[in-house]
């Protein structure tokens, strides 16, 4: 798995503004329904639908970057 780019960190950010709190079944969802497109998309082929449920997008420590969870630095 990856980590998500500053983009793509703004795509999920105003997905997740937009959606509310349920943001990630929803995006879940349009992943899983092929309603999501271009970015979102992108986040998924490169991510993976389980990379999604460890993610957070609360701020960080300062110098950590937006990995999931339980995924350690290499």
């Amino acid at each position: 798995m990856g980590t998500p780019t500053a983009e793509q960190i703004e795509v999920l950010r105003a997905y997740a503004k937009e959606h509310g709190r349920t943001w990630k079944a929803d995006l879940n969802r349009d992943w899983m329904t092929g309603k999501a497109c271009g970015p979102l998309q992108q986040i998924r082929n490169q991510l993976g639908p389980s990379w999604l449920v460890r993610f957070s997008l609360k701020p960080q420590a300062a110098g950590s970057d937006f990995r999931g969870k339980n995924e350690s630095k290499p």
